[in-house]
């Protein structure tokens, strides 16, 4: 749930499109809430599973080389195939690019696809999520998303309830967006939690 509240002045003067904006605006930080409360998830997870938690994978390598998403991959279970590398976009653009393999050659790859970019280390697809640390304690998730499910009891999407009753004595309107979802994770063995420096 956000929320934002708004003069009716200013809602009067800049109309639908204004409303569109800050509609917009509150939907992608539901979105970014629901991706912080995954990653949180998945981080929070036994290494083990348990009778009521799937098992998430832990490394806690010296430093980042060139073969840290290899061994991520290597503790992941046949079924996930389909794997994502989670990152701050700093670890990826600081640390990840500036490393070579064995051979001297880079270990990133960016596409572009329609003026779009893609972003890639040793072969598997980068997600930027900056709630993960970075720098010599960076935090990196490995796994296949299928692992993990959202829940939408209501429908997905954003809902929205435009109140112009509750602070209608300071001429505001409050704009409340929800979305009502559960998530968690549900396959073990379907992520690795790679914790840079931490103790075993």
């Amino acid at each position: 749930k956000k929320w934002i509240t708004v003069t009716d002045e200013v809602i009067a003067l800049k109309g639908q499109a204004f409303l569109d904006y800050v509609w917009d605006e509150i939907e992608e930080r539901i979105f970014e809430l629901a991706d912080a409360t995954l990653i949180a998830a998945i981080k929070a997870a036994p290494a083990s599973a348990t009778t009521t938690a799937a098992g998430v994978r832990a490394l806690t390598p010296a430093s980042i080389d060139a073969s840290t998403i290899f061994s991520a991959l290597a503790e992941l279970k046949n079924a996930a195939t389909a794997p994502v590398a989670i990152m701050n976009k700093q670890t990826y653009f600081n640390q990840f690019m500036a490393l070579t393999d064995l051979q001297n050659r880079p270990i990133y790859n960016i596409v572009s696809d329609n003026g779009r970019p893609s972003y890639y280390i040793n072969g598997v697809e980068v997600i930027f999520d900056n709630t993960l640390a970075t720098g010599a304690n960076a935090e990196i998730i490995v796994g296949d998303l299928r692992g993990a499910i959202a829940n939408f009891p209501d429908g997905e999407g954003v809902k929205f309830v435009n109140d112009p009753y509750s602070l209608a004595e300071d001429d505001k309107v409050k704009i409340v967006g929800k979305m009502y979802v559960g998530l968690g994770i549900v396959r073990d063995g379907y992520f690795c939690y790679i914790h840079v420096g931490a103790s075993a």
